[in-house]
């Protein structure tokens, strides 16, 4: 709200979380963690791994200042590293976090618990966007408020 005449406002459209297989309700939780510490997130799902139409691609994460990307397989070499590589390709500005499972996962666990244990749930995910979108300059900015 207003505050020694100064209002704050996202500096830009904020966050979408893309996410892979059976991740969307842990990417639904995290928007709404994340809607909780007042910064709006889209979901997107990534249907389509390969072929990647990279001028469509281009053009959604162009809209964010930052996409989070989570996924199931392990992060190296996954959709995450690809999109990043486009966004420097295309010099683009958006940031980018890609989440994935590690290469090994301990075998008496539930699918929650790695979830968890991945930081691939709600919790996970959200606490990764506000640590790397909350850095100084980056969410807000202070304008000054009309007369």
């Amino acid at each position: 709200g207003p505050r020694d005449g100064f209002t704050w406002f996202l500096e830009v459209a904020p966050v979408l979380i893309a996410f892979s297989g059976g991740l969307y309700p842990y990417a639904a939780e995290a928007a709404d963690l994340l809607l909780g510490e007042g910064v709006s997130a889209d979901l997107y799902n990534l249907r389509f791994l390969k072929p990647v139409d990279e001028d469509y691609l281009a053009s959604v994460l162009s809209d964010y200042a930052q996409v989070v990307v989570v996924e199931e397989g392990a992060a190296a070499g996954g959709f995450g590293e690809f999109a990043a590589a486009l966004l420097a390709k295309r010099n683009l500005k958006t940031r980018l976090v890609a989440l994935g499972a590690p290469d090994a996962f301990p075998s008496q666990a539930t699918r929650d618990e790695l979830v968890a244990a991945a930081g691939l749930d709600g919790r996970g995910i959200a606490s990764a966007v506000l640590a790397s979108y909350r850095e100084p300059g980056r969410l807000t900015v202070l304008r000054p408020t009309s007369p």
